[in-house]
């Protein structure tokens, strides 16, 4: 795995640790879309949201603007800012973001 792919897999982590959740189920992309536009105003849709987690298959990787509204819901300014604050830890650390109540 690359580099850009372990950001990517991090900053899922990331999304998924905001929500609550430990792993990610298809009834879940919706209500964390909305989660996503109540924090940043952009909006993702469920069926970005299925691709970046693999429930739908995609001829292409996801797009900055789905990394980037994604990095800037956990806290960061956009991907880039993601991936340079991580650095060459990919480690999930504690105090990395504010934790929310459970979705479901």
């Amino acid at each position: 795995m690359s580099a850009v792919d372990n950001y990517l897999e991090v900053l899922k982590g990331l999304v998924l640790m905001k929500n609550a959740v430990n792993t990610m189920v298809p009834q879940l992309a919706k209500p964390i879309g909305y989660a996503v536009f109540l924090q940043t105003h952009h909006e993702l849709s469920e069926v970005a949201i299925l691709r970046l987690f693999n429930y739908l298959p995609s001829k292409f990787p996801p797009s900055s603007f789905t990394k980037d509204v994604l990095a800037m819901y956990c806290g960061y300014e956009n991907y880039l800012d993601f991936c340079e604050k991580r650095g060459q830890d990919n480690i999930l650390k504690d105090g990395d973001i504010d934790l929310p109540s459970p979705l479901i």
